[in-house]
C-alpha cells in the first residue's frame, strides 16, 4: 500500500501540469509564427525551452521535435537552392577563364588534372630558369621553381622581393620528397621545386598582388648561394591568373561540398518527419 502511495505521488510530481502544458503550447505557437516567417534561429531558441523546461510535457516535446524538423529541413532547402545559384554563377566564368588561358594536363597516372598557362609549359621553356604554375582541379595552386645550369645549386625554397621592399619567403622543400627533383637533358642539370597550397606561404598570393610590379623578383635559395630570377610581365600575368584561377575553383568545390551535404541532410529530415507524422 504505501508503495502504492509512493508510485502515485512520484507520477503526480512528473507529470505534465495543465499550467505547464499552456506554457509550453504558447511556446509552440510561438515558434510556428517565428518559422512561418523565416526566423528560423528565433524559432529554434523557443523549441529549445521547450525540451529545457518542460521535459514531462512528452507530447508538446514530440510537436516540438517535429516543428525542429521541418525548421532545419526549409534551412537546408535555402541552403540547397543558393548554393545551386553561386555554383551556376561561376560555371560560366570557370569554363571562359579555363578555355581562354589555360591548358588542361593530366595523364592516366594522375588523380587531379592540372590547369597550366598556356605559353608557361615546361617544354616550350628549356634552358631558362623561370617562376610558374599550376591549379589542380580542386583549386590547390601549385608555384613552382624551376632553375636550369650547368651546376646544380640544390635549391629548396623561393624569395619573392617587391619593388618597395616588401618580400615572403616559401616553406623549405626537402630534396626528393616529391616536390623537389632534379633531371639533366643535354647536359643542362635542371632542378624543379613546387611548392603546393599553403607550402608557398602567400607567395602566389603576393606574386598576384604585385602583378603590376615591374621590379619583382624572385631569389631561388640554393644550398650555397643564392640565384635572382627576373619576372617578365607575361610571367606576373600567368601566375596572377593562376592564382585567381585557384580562387575560384576553390570556391566552386566549396559551394559544391556545402550543396552535396544539404542534399544529404534533406533526405534524412524528410525521412524523420514521414517517420513522426506516421508515427501519429
Amino acid at each position: 500500500m504505501k508503495k502504492g502511495l509512493f508510485l502515485l505521488s512520484l507520477f503526480c510530481l512528473l507529470a505534465c501540469t495543465d499550467n505547464s502544458k499552456e506554457k509550453a503550447k504558447a511556446l509552440l505557437v510561438e515558434a510556428q509564427v517565428s518559422y512561418e516567417k523565416g526566423n528560423y534561429n528565433e524559432a529554434k531558441l523557443l523549441l529549445d525551452s521547450i525540451d529545457n523546461h518542460f521535459k514531462n510535457c512528452i507530447d508538446a516535446r514530440k510537436a516540438a521535435q517535429l516543428l525542429m524538423y521541418r525548421i532545419n529541413l526549409a534551412i537546408e532547402e535555402n541552403t540547397l537552392a543558393e548554393t545551386e545559384k553561386m555554383i551556376e554563377d561561376i560555371m560560366p566564368k570557370i569554363n571562359e577563364t579555363t578555355q581562354k588561358y589555360f591548358i588542361f594536363e593530366k595523364s592516366e597516372y594522375d588523380e587531379l588534372g592540372r590547369y597550366i598557362f598556356k605559353g608557361t609549359e615546361v617544354e616550350k621553356n628549356v634552358m631558362r630558369s623561370y617562376i610558374h604554375a599550376a591549379v589542380d582541379e580542386y583549386g590547390i595552386t601549385q608555384l613552382i621553381s624551376t632553375y636550369s645550369g650547368h651546376s646544380n645549386i640544390n635549391h629548396s625554397a623561393l624569395r619573392l622581393i617587391a619593388s618597395d621592399g616588401s618580400s615572403i619567403t616559401t616553406s623549405t622543400i626537402p630534396y626528393n620528397d616529391g616536390s623537389n627533383y632534379k633531371y639533366i637533358i643535354d647536359g643542362i642539370r635542371y632542378e624543379s621545386v613546387t611548392y603546393k597550397g599553403e607550402k608557398d606561404n602567400g607567395a602566389l598570393a603576393f606574386i598576384a598582388s604585385h602583378s603590376e610590379d615591374k621590379g619583382l623578383k624572385a631569389i631561388l635559395i640554393g644550398e650555397k648561394k643564392e640565384v635572382s630570377v627576373a619576372i617578365s610581365k607575361t610571367e606576373r600575368e600567368a601566375l596572377a591568373a593562376s592564382y585567381e584561377l585557384g580562387c575560384i575553383l576553390a570556391e566552386q568545390l566549396r559551394y559544391t561540398q556545402q550543396n552535396k551535404v544539404a542534399a544529404g541532410k534533406i533526405k534524412y529530415l524528410k525521412e524523420k518527419i514521414l517517420s513522426k507524422n506516421t508515427d501519429k
